[in-house]
């Protein structure tokens, strides 16, 4: 049989598939790592809606990120601020998908999980708008503000391995 037989090609497409899937559990460079997950910021300023398509090729764990504590908070918050001197605000994965004229707000994470964090800006969020979806603050990226979904923002991807 020659170089590329059936169980050579198997043993090659499966090698790539491992280095692909992060078998050694670590995260791709420039992002940062936190337990089993990895946070990757984007410069590219997109809408809300583009952003989570945008993360979602990562797998199909991949998303806007959710931050659910304040060490992870602090963390990104960090690495923000080193790293990215756009000084813009920045699209993470909370969002109210209750809209039009159902006035129930209830944000939640497009990954689907929850937590009890929710470090907003003194007075947010504001609930009497179309500000659906949520950024990080420019400031310091340690505090969260709703706002449309329509306006272009660099933003912040997570994926579970």
């Amino acid at each position: 049989m020659g170089p590329f037989s059936p169980f050579n090609l198997s043993l090659v497409v499966f090698l790539a598939f491992i280095s692909l899937q992060g078998a050694d559990s670590s995260c791709p460079t420039g992002w940062v790592k936190r337990g089993n997950q990895c946070f990757g910021f984007f410069n590219d300023t997109i809408q809300w809606q583009d952003a989570e398509v945008a993360c979602q090729a990562f797998g199909e764990n991949g998303h806007l990120a959710s931050i659910h504590n304040e060490d992870d908070m602090k963390a990104l918050s960090q690495h923000l601020s080193q790293n990215y001197k756009g000084g813009q605000h920045v699209w993470i994965g909370l969002h109210n998908p209750n809209t039009g004229s159902e006035n129930n707000w209830q944000f939640k994470w497009t990954d689907g999980t929850t937590g009890r964090y929710t470090p907003w800006a003194p007075g947010l969020p504001t609930i009497d708008t179309d500000e659906h979806c949520v950024e990080l603050f420019s400031q310091d990226y340690m505090n969260w503000n709703n706002h449309y979904c329509i306006v272009n923002h660099p933003y912040l991807c997570k994926y579970t391995f």
